[in-house]
């Protein structure tokens, strides 16, 4: 029951929302997460500096309203992300395979999303759809 209620609470602040003429926010967004911390990986950087690094994952994700990931536009691949920066990172290189066989990496296990970024959103959105679709023949049915 609690379930349903905050369900029909989405849908009655999205109807407000659509009725208001404001846009819901949707797009294909850059995603960038360390997978893993590196102890004192260093490099040179474009700048004349040296970056430090940590394993990261490097996906894109098409989503609604920021935080509802429908589908996964591009497949994870492992980067170098800068533990400075939110939003820096080098592709791997060769080195990529020594640095998971030194720490004892599984690459698949570090490239696998979470339920809720794979399917979430989808499964979110059906729902959705389902309580649309069913709330309509209810009209009907009354009216």
């Amino acid at each position: 029951m609690k379930k349903i209620l905050i369900l029909l609470s989405i849908i009655a602040l999205s109807t407000t929302v659509l009725s208001a003429g404001v846009s819901l926010p949707f797009g294909t967004q850059e995603k960038l997460e360390t997978v893993y911390t590196l102890d004192n990986k260093e490099i040179w950087n474009s700048n004349g500096g040296r970056s430090t690094l940590d394993l990261g994952r490097y996906y894109k994700v098409f989503h609604i309203l920021w935080f509802f990931p429908v589908w996964v536009t591009e497949e994870p691949r492992l980067v170098f992300r800068d533990k400075h920066s939110t939003d820096t990172y080098f592709e791997c290189d060769e080195s990529l395979d020594d640095i998971l066989r030194e720490n004892n990496l599984d690459k698949e296990e570090l490239l696998s999303l979470s339920f809720y970024t794979r399917y979430g959103g989808k499964l979110l959105l059906l729902g959705l759809i389902i309580v649309f679709f069913l709330s309509l023949k209810r009209k009907k049915m009354v009216g």
